[in-house]
């Protein structure tokens, strides 16, 4: 079963939407997750564990930071993909 050109586009282009709205919403609760860091850190000041315990989300946050800019770089992809195959 063989797919026309004109469909992989538009299977692209799905992929493409639903990965920059990912993206976004990502985005958005990174940026939750950083706001909760910094309250974390000044509650957790001179504690051992709790600062262990912020650096394991500076760590998580730095893990969905790298998830958000891998799937805009998915966006930017598809878009390479699109304009090469309707040449």
């Amino acid at each position: 079963m063989a797919i026309s050109t004109a469909e992989l586009v538009g299977k692209v282009k799905g992929l493409q939407q639903t990965s920059e709205s990912l993206a976004n919403q990502v985005t958005f609760a990174e940026q939750d997750l950083r706001k909760s860091i910094a309250v974390l850190s000044v509650l957790t000041k001179g504690s051992s564990s709790g600062e262990d315990a912020t650096r394991g989300v500076i760590a998580a946050s730095d893990s969905v930071n790298k998830a958000i800019l891998s799937l805009k770089e998915l966006g930017r992809l598809s878009d390479v993909f699109i304009r090469n195959a309707v040449k």
